[in-house]
C-alpha cells in the first residue's frame, strides 16, 4: 500500500480546510462540530474539496454533521477522487 499519496492527498484536504475556514490548528484528528463555523463555511470548504479534486459530494453529504471529524473528509474525498479515475492509477488508498 502505497502511503504517500494518502499523505499528500491528506495534507491538501488540510490545506483546504485551513485556508476556508481561517484555522491554523486543523488535524485529521480535528472535529468538524468543534470547528466553530456556520454552514456558508462548510459549503466553501465542500465546494473547494470538489474543485481540488474534480469530485461532486453527494447531495446528502453537505451537512457539516455529515462528518465527524477532517478524516473523514480526507475519506470521502479520497474515495471519490480514485473512483473518478477508475482504471488509473489511484488518487490515495483507505487505510
Amino acid at each position: 500500500m502505497d502511503n504517500s499519496k494518502r499523505e499528500s492527498h491528506a495534507q491538501a484536504v488540510i490545506d483546504i480546510v485551513k485556508a476556508v475556514s481561517n484555522m491554523q490548528d486543523v488535524s485529521p484528528e480535528t472535529e468538524i462540530t468543534t470547528m466553530n463555523m456556520d454552514s456558508i463555511t462548510f459549503i466553501k470548504i465542500i465546494v473547494a474539496l470538489e474543485d481540488a479534486f474534480e469530485i461532486e459530494f453527494d447531495s446528502r453529504k453537505l451537512k457539516y454533521i455529515s462528518f465527524f471529524n477532517v478524516d473523514e473528509l480526507i475519506d470521502y474525498t479520497c474515495y471519490n477522487a480514485n473512483k473518478r479515475v477508475k482504471h488509473a492509477s489511484q488518487v490515495c488508498f483507505s487505510r
